[in-house]
């Protein structure tokens, strides 16, 4: 566990916090802790204490906040693991689309890196390989844009800490009337998780 001393509360902002858990270098799913003075009294000089904060309806001492920092992959694995994920997400889909339930006009293509779900009503997802980035992205009508990185052996949205497979399970079992489940489907669950 990593402590990050803070000067002030002004500091405890998104950016600021980003910039200390990345100055820390961490390569793993880790947690941070975040300390702060406070002013104990209008009388009293700042004093280095930690301060009760409520934060996401929790009230503790320290703030703690995870940092997912993918190790890095090269790119013949990404090539790999991404093409795998695509096509296993391709034929999860393809049974779906052949099921009672799904809206009338609903089609599914994958072509060159490029997985496209048309839903009629429901909106269009598109997820694609970022090969640059060595990234896959979503295109979600009802969540918007997001950007998965492979760790631990799962896409994990960095900014929530959700899988690429957990979203669509969520965002889609309603849309087919039926629970779906997208973790069976290649790289769906993370190795912490077996």
């Amino acid at each position: 566990m990593t402590t990050v001393f803070l000067r002030s509360m002004n500091q405890l902002c998104f950016q600021a916090v980003r910039r200390q858990i990345s100055r820390s270098s961490t390569r793993h799913l880790s947690q941070i802790r975040l300390k702060f003075p406070v002013a104990v009294s209008s009388s009293t000089p700042l004093q280095s204490r930690s301060k009760a904060l409520l934060l996401q309806g929790y009230t503790s001492a320290e703030f703690t906040v995870r940092s997912y920092c993918s190790t890095e992959i090269d790119q013949t694995t990404y090539e790999h693991v991404s093409e795998e994920t695509l096509e296993s997400l391709t034929e999860y889909l393809e049974e779906l689309v052949e099921s009672d339930n799904v809206p009338e006009d609903a089609d599914i293509t994958f072509s060159t890196g490029v997985l496209t779900l048309q839903l009629g009503s429901a909106g269009t997802y598109v997820i694609n390989k970022q090969t640059p980035n060595k990234q896959i992205w979503l295109s979600s009508p009802t969540s918007g844009p997001k950007r998965y990185d492979f760790i631990n052996g799962a896409w994990v949205y960095r900014h929530t800490g959700v899988t690429l497979h957990d979203l669509l399970t969520e965002e889609l079992s309603p849309i087919f009337q039926m629970e779906t489940d997208f973790s069976k489907c290649a790289y769906g669950r993370s190795e912490s998780d077996d």
